[in-house]
């Protein structure tokens, strides 16, 4: 995934390629914003039908993304977010936001 060859096909290192270019094109900084796991896996899914490829299972997300997001912004996975709306607990990250993601089809 390191690589700066392109390969001509779909390689299996192709979705860690794309995690990456979700963290750096998808999420960004931004002080007292919280993003859940669960919505996080929405935008991906998202980014991945832009791109033209199959959604992943939550699982592969959780081993692709989250190290993603530590290498780019230096934050870990947490376990302690409350939503005050719902009154749950979810996992995320502080500190970062998503920019929202039509589904690929649709125009502004």
């Amino acid at each position: 995934p390191d690589s700066d060859n392109e390969r001509q096909q779909q390689g299996p290192d192709i979705y860690e390629r794309v995690a990456r270019s979700f963290v750096e094109q998808v999420l960004e900084r931004q002080d007292r914003e919280v993003l859940t796991l669960n919505d996080a896996y929405a935008q991906f899914c998202k980014f991945l039908e832009r791109k033209n490829l199959q959604p992943v299972k939550r699982k592969t997300f959780k081993e692709l993304v989250p190290p993603a997001i530590e290498q780019q912004f230096e934050l870990g996975i947490r376990n302690d977010l409350r939503d005050e709306t719902e009154n749950k607990w979810h996992c995320g990250w502080k500190g970062i936001r998503a920019m929202v993601l039509e589904p690929a089809g649709v125009s502004d």
